[in-house]
């Protein structure tokens, strides 16, 4: 059995209690500030689930400028599923390979076939 700290077992249990959504974002953005990658994760999924979008970018955005290249990956793709083409644009005109990469897969995508 996996160990996990005890801040986790109780940010999971209140995230699958509903109407407690934001006990568990109070409890995982508090991680998530001081650098834990785990929290940053679970942060921006459960604000996601729950239509808080642009809340879970600003997330994901702070981790990857920070060095995070699993934020950086998952920020491109949450990106570029929610059609935010100008700013996949911004990201891979600063060097973001990830954004790069989903910013030419959405042109792709967008190219008639002939």
């Amino acid at each position: 059995m996996q160990h996990f700290p005890e801040w986790v077992r109780g940010a999971r249990s209140i995230s699958n209690n509903k109407g407690r959504a934001d006990e568990a974002i109070t409890i995982l953005r508090a991680r998530a500030d001081v650098g834990d990658w785990r929290a940053a994760d679970w942060l921006s999924d459960l604000l996601v689930g729950h239509g808080r979008v642009d809340e879970a970018i600003t997330v994901l955005a702070s981790r990857a400028d920070a060095g995070d290249r699993g934020a950086a990956y998952w920020l491109a793709d949450l990106l570029a599923e929610q059609g935010r083409v100008n700013e996949l644009r911004t990201r891979a005109e600063a060097g973001d390979e990830d954004a790069a990469y989903w910013l030419a897969d959405h042109f792709e995508e967008q190219e008639p076939e002939g």
